[in-house]
């Protein structure tokens, strides 16, 4: 067991999420949940996937 003190250890860094396979295809609509100052991710963001790339594992998203 760890004691964990959210306000003393980042607490707002914190993540718990579940992997779950998914499948995409061109024309999916893909909504951002967590905001990325860096990139331009902001929650709330909807994209769309417009190409997908098997062999690099990556998608490409229109915004």
């Amino acid at each position: 067991m760890v004691a964990w003190h959210p306000a003393r250890w980042g607490g707002d860094q914190a993540e718990a999420f579940i992997e779950v396979e998914q499948e995409f295809r061109a024309g999916d609509r893909l909504q951002f949940t967590r905001n990325n100052y860096r990139t331009g991710r902001l929650n709330g963001t909807l994209a769309t996937v417009t190409g997908i790339d098997a062999e690099r594992s990556t998608l490409m998203v229109a915004m």
